[in-house]
């Protein structure tokens, strides 16, 4: 009889005790995630309001011309309809070389391009070479892309460099 009542006091102190420790800290995680959350997402809306700002036509040059161009940026270029549309097009523009097929070639062509304060897609710079077939139809594949949403630096259009590997696979 002694234990039973003894045993729901241990209970019920630990029990209060858990709720001691768990209530303060999921206000505390509640409160951090309210006071940061504006701002980040007015910075989001900041950005994303500046590269759907059209540009006058006299300030867009081509992106070999511009003189000073990026790797890192507020805002990265963006293709339209994300990382899958672009890996998809890129696919879709590249034509294999016949002379790859015969001799079996396989592996990547790494490319670094230029994406203009216009998000065209400018000089286009092989990194890392395959065959000079492959990388001719990479080079290819890539200028034929759409334009992108432009990089943002200084909430304004930028021309930064891109660097994407183009993978040659026969199956």
């Amino acid at each position: 009889m002694l234990n039973t009542p003894f045993k729901m006091k241990i209970r019920e102190k630990t029990s209060a005790s858990r709720q001691a420790t768990v209530f303060p800290l999921a206000w505390l995680v509640a409160g951090f995630c309210l006071l940061f959350a504006p701002a980040r997402s007015a910075h989001a809306h900041r950005l994303l309001a500046a590269a759907a700002r059209p540009l006058p036509a006299d300030s867009v040059a081509p992106a070999e011309e511009t003189e000073k161009t990026y790797s890192i940026v507020d805002m990265q270029p963006i293709y339209p309809g994300g990382e899958a549309a672009l890996l998809r097009d890129i696919g879709a523009n590249l034509k294999y070389p016949a002379s790859a097929v015969e001799q079996k070639i396989e592996g990547s062509v790494v490319l670094r391009f230029l994406i203009g304060k216009d998000g065209k897609v400018g000089k286009v710079v092989v990194q890392r070479s395959l065959s000079k077939d492959c990388d001719r139809a990479a080079v290819d594949a890539v200028k034929k892309l759409r334009k992108f949403y432009p990089g943002i630096k200084n909430d304004k259009h930028v021309a930064v460099w891109f660097t994407i590997p183009v993978r040659f696979s026969l199956k």
